[in-house]
């Protein structure tokens, strides 16, 4: 009798928080969409901003949690190394998809002098023969993250695979929501009331009605 009585209460749960819920803050919406299977999709729409995820929720302790399928924001990774056939620095710029950056801005350093140019060659692999034992480099492109190096000087040949600046994914790890009196406090939205110093300001997803 107990064991039943657990499990239909767990049950109950699940199946009152699949559904839509919704929270407005300011001139933004944003929507969580519980699906049976226990797969989610949560966005933030309003003022030119559009940033969503999707990922598995599951239940503790009373408490929603949310973990986003894609984790970690990527980086843009430099690898160094010395190659004694070069003469001079070559750098191999490519994006995370393989494709190679075109144009890009570089700014090269060394104890005697200084490169700050815009690289007009668009095949992603760019050669300075005059400019040797770098001290610190910084590789710019727009909507990409920086390549910014100040490591060994012995090192003349660059690979580079730069990552995407503009995120719209929202990076969700054990995310974890309250559940009280059919409404949902997310981490953000309990941030948004303080921020806004307004203690009868709602601040919680309620669900939308069938």
């Amino acid at each position: 009798m107990t064991s039943s009585t657990c499990f239909s209460q767990s049950t109950l749960n699940n199946i009152d928080l699949v559904g839509t819920w919704k929270y407005h803050v300011g001139y933004f919406e944003c929507k969580l969409i519980l699906n049976p299977d226990s797969t989610y999709k949560y966005q933030v729409v309003g003022d030119l901003t559009n940033r969503k995820s999707e990922g598995i929720w599951n239940l503790r302790n009373k408490e929603l949690i949310l973990n986003s399928f894609k984790q970690h924001p990527a980086k843009t990774i430099i690898k160094a190394k010395y190659n004694d056939s070069i003469r001079g620095v070559v750098f191999s710029i490519r994006t995370e998809n393989g494709q190679p950056v075109s144009m890009p801005h570089i700014r090269i350093k060394n104890r005697l002098t200084e490169i700050d140019t815009l690289v007009e060659n668009q095949c992603g692999y760019f050669k300075f023969e005059n400019i040797s034992n770098i001290q610190e480099f910084v590789i710019s492109y727009v909507g990409l993250k920086d390549a910014i190096w100040n490591g060994k000087m012995n090192k003349n040949f660059f690979e580079i695979k730069m990552a995407e600046e503009i995120d719209n994914y929202i990076y969700q790890t054990n995310e974890t929501w309250k559940i009280k009196d059919d409404k949902l406090y997310s981490p953000s939205s309990e941030k948004d009331n303080k921020y806004f110093n307004n203690k009868d300001r709602r601040n919680y997803y309620l669900k939308e009605k069938n």
